[in-house]
């Protein structure tokens, strides 16, 4: 009886030491992982991107430079694979998502001046890695449009916005300048910034 009790007391003993061990293994895999790959914002691999700030619905259009076999979805869309708020993509450069203002993680925020979401563009089925895309879309339908009381298109404020970030929502922000496109029409159009030059380098 003694020696069946030493033999259960030995064996969980050893399975906490053996579970520890692991979990410590998983922990620094996970922090050097994270030490090692840091995803900021990128903004190579695409010619232009669009939001259309319509009445009903926002969409976002984006033209790559390669062949894409990746997938598009909204922040927080991944899990459930909406049909409007994510795509797998199967080869070609052109891609757009289309949908309502009370979906695909659409959230007004004030701060931003309109209804924001954003649209991450990723190479790899299953994870993030540096290189893949993201682009935050903020379209404000309140905004007076461009008529006969406002005949100066300088006089309106913004409608559409398209800004490029990281596709990590975890990453911090760099400080640096951010790469984005504000538009007075219901359209606005981003491009890559263009490469600098061996003096600026």
């Amino acid at each position: 009886m003694k020696g069946n009790m030493f033999v259960s007391f030995t064996c969980i003993i050893f399975s906490c030491v053996w579970t520890a061990a692991v979990n410590a293994k998983q922990e620094t895999w996970r922090s050097d992982l994270s030490d090692a790959i840091q995803i900021g914002v990128s903004s190579e691999g695409f010619s232009r991107a669009v939001v259309d700030c319509g009445d009903q619905e926002m969409a976002f259009v984006i033209s790559l430079d390669e062949e894409f076999d990746g997938v598009l979805y909204t922040r927080g869309s991944f899990s459930s694979k909406n049909t409007n708020c994510f795509r797998k993509a199967n080869g070609g450069k052109d891609f757009a998502l289309k949908f309502s203002y009370n979906e695909c993680g659409v959230k007004f925020d004030a701060a931003a001046g309109g209804d924001t979401t954003t649209v991450i563009v990723q190479f790899d089925d299953d994870l993030i890695f540096p290189g893949d895309l993201a682009f935050a879309i903020i379209c404000n339908r309140t905004a007076p449009r461009l008529d006969d009381d406002n005949d100066e298109e300088s006089d309106l404020p913004m409608r559409s916005r398209i800004t490029l970030v990281a596709a990590d929502p975890g990453a911090q922000e760099t400080g640096s300048a951010a790469v984005t496109s504000s538009s007075t029409s219901q359209v606005a159009t981003l491009y890559p910034p263009e490469p600098k030059s061996h003096q600026e380098l």
